[in-house]
């Protein structure tokens, strides 16, 4: 099922109602954010960020299933986020990994960042999991608010600039 969630075949709809299973997902999404953002920080810093995050994606998604009057829908709208979330962290790990010199180098001297070379597959393939984490973000929430496809990733691009937001300070 998980995989056809992240093939936007199925939607959250189609995930079973299940609080465990929701716990599960939150449990693996935050560990492969912790581990995404320990490559380029240290673990004890990606741990609040995680949590933070965490916490903006849950009251984002539910202020806005409550909006359109969809509060039943919860569970497994975010069950789908975060176990996709989970799963796309960790894919993006093995990107991450090669890109890791080129965040410790541009940490080491920011003025240096025009002339770092960063190997352009693994650059390629952080970008693309990054498009196709909204894209599948969108999915969920377009089925999850029955609302159009371009609204869902509208949303989803709302929801990943307002953990920026509310993260830079912890940065």
């Amino acid at each position: 099922m998980l995989g056809r969630l992240l093939l936007l075949r199925c939607g959250p709809q189609d995930l079973p109602y299940s609080t465990s299973l929701l716990g599960g997902s939150i449990a693996a999404s935050i560990a492969a954010n912790i581990l995404s953002l320990g490559i380029g920080t240290s673990t004890l810093a990606a741990v609040p960020q995680t949590l933070v995050a965490t916490l903006v994606s849950v009251g984002f998604v539910i202020g806005m299933l409550q909006i359109r009057e969809r509060t039943p829908r919860a569970v497994q709208t975010l069950t789908a986020l975060f176990s996709t979330q989970a799963v796309l962290g960790v894919l993006a790990l093995f990107p991450l990994r090669t890109l890791a010199p080129v965040f410790q180098q541009l940490a080491e001297n920011p003025d240096a960042a025009s002339t770092i070379e960063a190997p352009s597959s693994a650059v390629a393939a952080w970008l693309a999991l990054g498009l196709w984490s909204v894209i599948v973000t969108g999915h969920i929430l377009k089925n999850a608010l029955d609302v159009h496809m371009l609204a869902g990733v509208g949303l989803a691009i709302l929801q990943g600039m307002l953990i920026w937001i509310v993260l830079i300070p912890l940065a």
